[in-house]
């Protein structure tokens, strides 16, 4: 059902929209729901069922700068003459397929979405893609990077086990596992961010595929343009690190970063002392001293405690990240923070490498920051700058960066 939002409402006049209304502090969402479904529809609480609640949605609003966080419900009644209040002009009762004809409220599909079908319970035929997404949860290994193309790995198999006979049958097939995907490596945004954008890719082909064959080849070559991509910024953010550290003589990297490795390689400055902390308890900075020293760079491990007693004089000290937060601040491997903070004590300039991918776009919607024990926050305040694949840029800058890239989005 769909009611038009009335000239008398404060936002949105004149939209369609689900039946919606906001809570108060401490206030039961599926109580406020039904208060809502009262007042704008005239039924009450005996004439309707519960089909489903969904996972909370939270929706940018570029036109009033503002995020809307909504509780999702669905419910059926027998009832389909209503009686709409003042804050709708008219409603409609419309095939899902039919939203895309009318104007709605910021997202009013994607929240339906999330409670149109049961995605808590993927079939059985995905569950190697299933397989992909736990172990992407489970890796203590390796980092943003390489997770976010496993992520990309993980839709692709699923579109290829899907028995999906219709393209909007093999789209819900897909928001399962992404859906799945968001609660996996809370610290790492890349993960959300390219399952996010590779969704929102795959919901456009949906609407313009003729069959499901020719869907299933866009997502296809959706996916191979995804991985393509991700493995271009990469190189792109070494490229232009490696044109900072090659004027450079002496850096400092903490924990393990393929991107910092990969930058440091491509800098060639065969003068260039490289020294990496151990990065316990994992030790993987021990391990990419291992690589650099086979590619012949001059390379030395220092113990963690090091980190709060530089041994020599540094000229930059070059970390990775898992995700920058909006106020331009990072999460990264423990430790990294005491990097920073004895490198501006010590008037050392500090330089993050990461893809925009890594931008936490859900931690922008307003999503509650999840840090684990193995990473730390390192403050905005501590860093020099942050190397995308379009440059450098100040920390204080990222918000502005994620404002346009949550609008390419499947959130």
């Amino acid at each position: 059902m769909l009611l038009r939002r009335s000239k008398k409402v404060g936002t949105y006049q004149g939209r369609w929209a689900g039946v919606s209304g906001f809570l108060q502090k401490d206030e039961d969402p599926n109580e406020r729901a039904k208060t809502e479904i009262s007042e704008e529809t005239g039924l009450v609480s005996n004439e309707l069922s519960l089909i489903r609640s969904g996972e909370t949605v939270r929706v940018y609003d570029p036109e009033k700068e503002t995020v809307w966080i909504v509780h999702p419900f669905l419910f059926a009644t027998n009832q389909p003459a209503i009686s709409v209040n003042w804050e709708n002009s008219e409603y409609e009762w419309v095939e899902p397929e039919q939203l895309a004809y009318f104007e709605t409220v910021p997202s009013l599909r994607q929240t339906f979405d999330r409670v149109r079908w049961d995605l808590a319970n993927p079939p059985a035929n995905l569950s190697k893609a299933i397989e992909i997404v736990d172990g992407i949860a489970h890796d203590k290994i390796h980092g943003a990077s390489y997770l976010g193309k496993r992520t990309i790995d993980a839709i692709g198999t699923a579109a290829c086990l899907s028995i999906a006979q219709t393209n909007i049958d093999l789209f819900r097939d897909l928001l399962m596992i992404v859906t799945r995907m968001r609660n996996v490596q809370p610290n790492m945004a890349s993960i959300r961010n390219i399952a996010g954008r590779l969704l929102y890719d795959i919901d456009l082909a949906c609407q313009t595929a003729v069959s499901i064959t020719e869907y299933k080849n866009l997502i296809e070559q959706l996916t191979r343009k995804t991985l393509a991509s991700c493995t271009s910024a990469a190189e792109l953010v070494s490229e232009k690190l490696s044109s900072i550290i090659i004027r450079k003589r002496r850096i400092l990297t903490h924990s393990y970063s393929g991107t910092v490795k990969r930058a440091i390689h491509l800098c060639r400055n065969r003068e260039l002392q490289v020294y990496v902390t151990e990065s316990g308890p994992m030790f993987e900075g021990k391990r990419l001293a291992r690589e650099l020293t086979d590619l012949g760079f001059k390379t030395t491990v220092i113990s963690d405690n090091a980190i709060y007693d530089f041994p020599v004089k540094f000229d930059a000290v070059v970390v990775g990240a898992d995700s920058v937060l909006c106020d331009g601040s990072i999460i990264n491997k423990i430790g990294t923070k005491a990097v920073a903070r004895n490198a501006k004590q010590h008037s050392i300039p500090v330089y993050v490498a990461a893809e925009r991918s890594k931008l936490d776009t859900m931690q922008f919607l307003g999503s509650p920051l999840q840090l684990n024990e193995i990473f730390d926050l390192t403050p905005s305040d501590l860093i020099t700058s942050i190397i995308t694949e379009r440059g450098e840029m100040n920390p204080y800058d990222v918000r502005d960066q994620m404002k346009s890239l949550v609008r390419e989005l499947y959130t």
